[in-house]
């Protein structure tokens, strides 16, 4: 089921719809790549992150901030409404590019050499799942914080991300 958002309304288009995939943690094996995929092959087992980067913008390439990456997310709607379009994201809405998230048997992945990242078979799925959102977000938290060892902290953050940095 989708839903309209009052905004969304004059622009003509809900920002989401009924057939959109949702999800944006996700891990699996390569099954096919495209010409333009240089770094990985069929078979690679990979994990990606929520957001989207790419090979070209000056803020993926030489910044490495994909979270800011300016080409992965066309939304005319958001950039009328907020005056600028943030990155792509996976599994969200048409306001952050319109990219399926992963609750799929098969997923498409642009930019596969930016956004895949891959991983030892050695490792159990549960390990490495948590390495496309919840680890890196609690990591994140840390380093802004300046936490260190032996500090003592108090965390304001719920579910699963709590619990992976504590």
């Amino acid at each position: 089921m989708g839903f309209r958002n009052r905004e969304a309304a004059e622009f003509g288009r809900t920002f989401s719809s009924a057939h959109d995939m949702i999800c944006h943690e996700f891990m699996g094996i390569i099954e096919a790549v495209g010409p333009q995929v240089k770094d990985r092959k069929m078979g690679d087992r990979v994990v990606l992150c929520f957001n989207i980067g790419c090979p070209s913008c000056v803020f993926c390439t030489k910044r490495k901030l994909y979270s800011i990456c300016d080409n992965t997310n066309n939304s005319k709607a958001m950039e009328k409404l907020y005056g600028d379009r943030s990155l792509g994201l996976f599994g969200y809405s048409h306001m952050t590019g319109g990219w399926d998230g992963r609750q799929a048997q098969y997923a498409r992945v642009p930019f596969a050499d930016v956004n895949t990242l891959e991983v030892p078979d050695s490792l159990s799925d549960l390990k490495v799942l948590f390495l496309s959102d919840i680890m890196p977000t609690g990591w994140h938290g840390a380093e802004m914080g300046q936490v260190s060892e032996g500090q003592i902290v108090a965390i304001w953050v719920s579910g699963a991300i709590m619990r992976k940095v504590l």
